[in-house]
Formats: structure tokens, sequence, C-alpha cells
């Protein structure tokens, strides 16, 4: 409050006091102003003094009109105002303005009540709504000193404004030492030995990730500890896929030169004696198309099983088994190898293909004995199925390419090198790395075509009494009328002559 604000608040004080001389008779006895009963030595205490002065002059009439006592009022009012104001210009000239009496004013008249103090880039609102006055109860939660308040009408709480403390001083940092240069190794006499190589880490394990998701594995999320998914299993239980996970292999050394690997046995090296046998190899796919190499197949009537079994049973979960929906043919070209036919086969035991790589039984066995031989079982035979599948001329088979000792994801073409497989171009010649070949015409059918021709049936319908011979029968003559009428006539099966007993000894 300055000078001349303090002048007119006496002035105005006085004005009051003749005003109500002129109304009551009284001016003879206010003195509003006397130094003697108003000595103070602040601008608001003189005030304030005045201010009760004038009150107790008036309390003492009791015949006071009302007009003239809502004019005592109003002044009242405005020197409180006044006196409030002049209170915070000194506690703001001193730096010691620790709350707000805004409240003192009445909510209606300031609303949200702000001191302005220091610059707004110094200070900060606490968001501390507490009882006023904001000085009597804690504030400033993030630091500095509270400095000033503000009135929340709609919570009836004041918040604080605080200022911000200042940064910390962080004391400079020690210089570093000069660095020492380390001393030259001594030189190696004669007699030292040569230093050891650090050993590469060792590669991580692969594993099963536990992952239970719905199946096919591939479509999902798996291998959450790094690896790549190459296989699946599926879960009975929890009628659910687990997924295989494989890590990066070290890759195989190359070979210490261009020359293909040699024969393990010298009398697969020349052409065989056997004859060239042409037939028909089915497959169950899904929309996906990729060679077969390192793969099962089989004739219709394993194929058949295999769907029946496996794809729409609902064994691996809701839906086809990896989306399958249709069957292929393949016009295979096959010649067993010397040691084979010397053995009284054509054909080698049936292994496993999964993903790729060559699961069982004895591969390395059989490529090293007899080549990469094409593989056959009958359904109900060594190695699986060993039950009654009720398709009896069902056969499966294996059919070995290149480095079947690795999945597709992680297959090299140093392994390619080294393990060719039994695929070449054109007729077989019966050597170690050529026992088949294959024609891919496009031949197929779609379930849905299968079931229409069978008479408009559902999946269900088609595939239901799947343990009766005769439902199972049925099956198969549809599926091979509908390849005949759209491809022609049927080839007929080899003899799928595999002996467990002569091949292992």
């Amino acid at each position: 409050m300055t000078q001349a604000d303090y002048a007119f608040a006496i002035v105005f004080v006085s004005c009051i006091g003749f005003v109500l001389a002129g109304e009551t008779g009284l001016a003879s006895n206010i003195e509003l102003v006397a130094d003697d009963e108003c000595e103070t030595d602040g601008y608001s205490s003189h005030a304030g003094c005045a201010l009760g002065l004038l009150q107790r002059r008036t309390s003492e009439q009791k015949t006071v009109a009302s007009t003239s006592a809502s004019t005592i009022a109003s002044s009242a009012k405005m020197l409180r105002g006044i006196a409030h104001e002049a209170s915070h210009q000194e506690r703001r000239s001193i730096g010691m303005v620790q709350g707000d009496d805004n409240q003192s004013l009445g909510n209606g008249d300031l609303g949200w009540g702000v001191d302005g103090l220091l610059f707004e880039a110094d200070t900060y609102w606490d968001g501390q709504c507490n009882p006023c006055p904001a000085y009597l109860y804690p504030h400033c939660k993030d630091g500095g000193r509270l400095v000033g308040s503000r009135y929340n009408p709609g919570r009836a709480c004041c918040e604080g404004q605080c200022l911000k403390p200042p940064p910390p001083v962080l004391p400079p940092s020690p210089p570093l030492p000069p660095a020492i240069p380390s001393p030259p190794p001594p030189p190696l006499s004669p007699s030292d030995p040569a230093p050891v190589p650090a050993l590469p880490p060792a590669p991580p394990h692969d594993y099963w990730d536990g992952q239970c998701t719905p199946c096919p594995a591939y479509l999902y999320k798996h291998c959450w500890m790094g690896g790549k998914l190459t296989s699946s299993r599926y879960n009975f239980r929890q009628a659910c896929c687990e997924g295989y996970c494989v890590f990066p292999k070290a890759p195989a050394p190359p070979p210490s030169s261009s020359a293909p690997p040699a024969a393990p046995n010298p009398s697969l090296v020349t052409p065989s004696k056997a004859e060239v046998q042409t037939f028909f190899m089915y497959r169950a796919m899904s929309d996906s198309s990729y060679p077969p190499s390192n793969v099962n197949t089989g004739n219709l009537a394993g194929v058949m099983w295999y769907i029946q079994n496996e794809v729409v049973s609902g064994a691996y979960g809701k839906g086809n088994k990896f989306g399958i929906n249709r069957i292929i043919r393949y016009k295979i070209q096959h010649k067993a190898t010397q040691p084979l036919i010397e053995k009284g086969m054509h054909f080698g035991v049936r292994v496993a293909f999964d993903s790729g790589q060559c699961t069982g039984p004895k591969c390395d066995y059989s490529w090293s004995r007899f080549g990469y031989n094409v593989g056959c079982n009958k359904l109900g035979d060594y190695p699986f199925p060993q039950f009654n599948t009720h398709y009896p001329t069902g056969i499966w088979y294996s059919l070995p390419g290149k480095c079947p000792s690795m999945t597709y994801a992680t297959q090299t073409s140093e392994c390619e090198a080294q393990e060719p497989g039994g695929r070449c171009g054109g007729p077989p010649t019966g050597t170690w790395d050529c026992t088949w070949s294959y024609e891919d015409k496009g031949e197929q059918i779609t379930f849905d075509e299968l079931y229409a021709f069978a008479g408009n049936v559902t999946q269900d319908v088609f595939w239901r009494d799947a343990h009766d011979d005769a439902a199972c029968s049925k099956r198969l003559r549809i599926a091979t009328a509908l390849f005949s009428q759209k491809y022609g006539n049927e080839l007929a099966d080899p003899v799928c002559d595999f002996n467990k007993w002569k091949f292992y000894t």
C-alpha cells in the first residue's frame, strides 16, 4: 500500500465521520486520525486502528438511522480490504508472505485470488488442498518454501504457491590420474608352451517351449526363449500345440576340396541293376505348395487313413490339422540301390520327417548302408502304425532329399553338399544320390470336391464310422473314382517289400 493509498483511507474515514456527524450530531466527538490514539509504525496498523475507533464511536449511539448503518457496514468492509492489502504489502516487502486471507473478503469478491510474487518460472502451485490460511498447514511437497496461496471456491480450501528450491551444486570431480601404460609381455622362450586360444561359448540347446496354443503352432507366437519354430507336438490333455524351437547351428566346416563327398559304400557309386518303378504317390496338403523333398507320402489308401486319423478327427484341435484341405498326386520314378537289391528289397525302412529333418528310425544307418533310399511300410507293420487302421492296402513312403539331418529352417549349403539326398532329375540311376524323381502335373482333389462327389455330404458325415472296414473302403472308392474322372486311370502300386529283419542284419 502506498502513501497515497494510506492518505486516501484516512480522508475516506474522515468523510464518513462528517457524514455521520451531519446526520446524528456526533462530528465533534469523532477524531479518527488522532496521533495519540493511533500511533503505530506501519500503515496497516494505523488503518486498523482507525477502523476500530470508527466502530467504537458508532456503537455508542443507539439511535442511528438504518441508512447510516448500511453506510457504516460498507465502509467497514472496504477498510478491512484496505487493511488486508496493506498487511500483504508489508509482509511481501520483507519476503514473509505465508498465506492468504482471501476468505475474509468473501468468496464472491475474489474467487481464485492469486498473490503475484516473484516470477512464475521461479514458483509452482503444489496442488495440496488444505484449510485456509495456507501458512498454518503443510505445503510445498516438492521442496522449496511457501510464498503465496490461492483459494479454491469449488473445494473450499487453499493451495500453496511455493518457491522452487535451488538446484544442488555438485562438487567438481577430481582430476583423473594419468594412465600408466602396461609393460609389454616378455618374449616367449623356445621352451614356453604356445598360448591356448579361448573356447567359443557353447551354443544354446534346442527346446520345447511349453507354450500351449491352438494348432497349427506356426500360426501362433512361439519360442519365447529365442530360436526358430521348426516343429510341434499335440497336447491331448489340454487340446493344444507346443512348439519345438531350434537355435541356428554352427555351420559345418567347408569341404577340403570342391569334389563331391565320397559315397559311404563303394557299391553305391555305380548304377544299380534294379528296374525303374513308375507309380503315383499322394500327399495331404494345405493351400501352400512346396516340393516333396524330405517328406512322407503314401498311396491313396494310406493318405485317406492319415486324413481320417489326424486331420479331421479333432485330435489336434478344432478345424483341420495344418489347414489341410486337399489331396495332391505326384508321378514318381524310383530305382533301388544295389545293396538293397542284394538284400532282396526295393524299398528301405520308412523313416519319419519332421519339418524336413529325419527323426528315425536309425536314419544314419539307412543312408550309410543303402544310400538315400526310398522307404515304405504297410499300415499295420513296422515302424508305424502297428495296429489295424481299417485300410488294409494302405502304404506310407519316405522321400529323402538334400540335408535330411537338419530342418528346413536350419539347412546350410555345406550340409546340402555333404548330404545330397536321393532326388535327381530324369530317370533315377540307383546310385546312392539318385534313387527317385517326381513329376507334378497339378493333379489334385479338394475336400469340398470329395464331399460333393459323395452326394453333397458334410465333412462329419463323410468321415464317420472310422473303425468300420466297409465305410473306410467306400471312402477310398469315392476318392479313387474322383481322381480317375478328373485325370484318368490309376497306376498300380508297387509291392512294398521292406523286410525289417533283412534290412538290419
